[in-house]
């Protein structure tokens, strides 16, 4: 049921906190304002919505539905839309900060969110959100678990080295051993669901074949790329992950220092950087880049980012192919 409508006759802005949903409903007819209500932000506020809509809109209407991405707040409303208006969008916050700036937003609230959501939603038409599988939610979660109790350790680890006292430096090894052993089980929880869903061990066995990703990084791989056909090519899931130049050039003062645009999925970039190392070290076409981009006078930080990047765009091809690596196509990439 959700699938992108040409011309929506509704938009229905939703700001997402974590107590509350602003909604409000914009005719796409004559781009007035219809509606605007608050729900609380659980499973009794989304039925509360639906319910609001079907009192404000005529039957059969068109609802395209516009949210930003909050992570866990937005989330489950998400999921609860996605079978009952035509479209749901959930889109990166920063593109309605920018929409909300050539705009000439002039104050910030709930309810403006909402409308300035709406508009944005009318105007720019943006692209349907895919769901992910059960399995694939629950891999997501498992494998930020799994960041996040790697970062807690890497922090212990740092205060062991600082701390002066016995028993607290006794209670932090203790911490230690418990985040080392809640990372082992967790890594096999990821490893299990991987292994029962087809879909996701084929994908899997698929990534394991580019040399310098492993076992490990093709499920955490999975865990953030959930639909690669959502991407229409190679470099849009590159800018997903924020692996593409940002360029900057003004007038004769000519080009500045070329970075990474970053803006994107840190995630992805994080799961990327040690497969590449591994590529830059023991595989040929992934050496052979790093050393033409040597001779250019590179930095060893910037050759990284561009076997990532390499990376990334043959991970898009093997997933979108259902093909194992070829090694002659990391040159094309």
């Amino acid at each position: 049921m959700n699938t992108p409508t040409d011309n929506p006759r509704f938009a229905l802005g939703l700001d997402v906190g974590k107590a509350e949903i602003h909604a409000a409903v914009l005719s796409a007819q004559n781009a007035s304002f219809l509606a605007e209500k608050v729900f609380p932000n659980n499973e009794g506020g989304f039925h509360a919505l639906v319910a609001w809509l079907a009192t404000v809109l005529p039957k059969q209407a068109a609802i395209h539905a516009c949210m930003e991405a909050t992570g866990s707040y937005s989330q489950p409303l998400a999921f609860f839309l996605h079978e009952r208006v035509a479209c749901v969008s959930v889109v990166n916050p920063q593109c309605i900060k920018a929409f909300g700036q050539i705009s000439l937003r002039r104050s910030k609230t709930d309810p403006a969110d909402a409308r300035l959501i709406a508009r944005f939603c009318l105007k720019e038409q943006p692209k349907a959100w895919m769901p992910p599988t059960p399995n694939q939610r629950c891999l997501q979660a498992l494998a930020r678990r799994l960041k996040s109790l790697q970062a807690q350790h890497a922090a212990e680890r740092h205060r062991l080295g600082q701390c002066l006292d016995k028993a607290v430096a006794a209670d932090i090894r203790a911490h230690l051993l418990w985040l080392k052993n809640r990372q082992t089980k967790i890594e096999a929880q990821i490893h299990q669901i991987v292994a029962r869903d087809e879909t996701l061990r084929t994908q899997a066995q698929l990534l394991f074949s580019i040399p310098g990703i492993g076992r490990k990084s093709a499920a955490l791989l999975l865990a953030e790329i959930h639909h690669p056909s959502a991407y229409a090519s190679a470099r849009q899931l590159a800018a997903h992950a924020g692996l593409t130049p940002r360029h900057h050039q003004s007038g004769v003062s000519g080009s500045r220092t070329t970075p990474l645009c970053k803006i994107g999925s840190t995630r992805l970039r994080l799961i990327l950087y040690f497969p590449a190392i591994v590529a830059i070290r023991h595989h040929p076409p992934a050496r052979a880049l790093a050393q033409r981009l040597r001779e250019r006078g590179k930095a060893e930080m910037v050759i990284v980012c561009a076997v990532m990047r390499k990376l990334l765009h043959t991970v898009f091809g093997i997933l979108k192919n259902q093909l194992p690596y070829n090694p002659t196509l990391f040159a094309q990439t």
